[in-house]
């Protein structure tokens, strides 16, 4: 059982290393550092396959239940889950809202080109114009 204890400990460890990670990309997105955030993700990724190598080694639920050392220490670890699971969902939403404002701005980009190729169309002495609604 000791055995199990010390993997639950090293867990606990590789858990709060990922929560510290997922804590960082907020940051990351909001100040649209690309390259430091792939960066964060392959580092947390590496803590995750360590974590389900972890796991893997792990008895049953109920086996471990039996102690109580390890039943304390699975729900301190299941606690670093729902902390790791809540800042998750807060970076899918600043992620998400990055991804809208870029998809404003390529959208504004577009309908740019397509007026100014409209006029670049022209021959001399023809009057042509193009209309983008910018209400659509």
């Amino acid at each position: 059982m000791n055995d199990f204890i010390v993997q639950l400990k090293r867990k606990h460890e590789l858990l709060l290393n990922v929560l510290e990670l997922t804590r960082a990309q907020g940051e990351l997105i909001k100040n649209d550092n690309t390259d430091a955030l792939l960066s964060n993700i392959g580092k947390r990724q590496v803590l995750i396959d360590e974590l389900d190598g972890i796991q893997a080694e792990l008895p049953d639920k109920e086996t471990l239940r039996e102690n109580s050392d390890c039943l304390q220490l699975i729900t301190v670890v299941n606690g670093v889950l729902n902390e790791i699971q809540a800042q998750d969902k807060m970076n899918e939403e600043a992620a998400l809202e990055r991804m809208d404002y870029y998809r404003e701005q390529i959208k504004k980009t577009n309908d740019g080109r397509r007026t100014v190729a409209g006029y670049d169309a022209l021959k001399p002495g023809e009057a042509q114009g193009s209309y983008i609604n910018k209400n659509k």
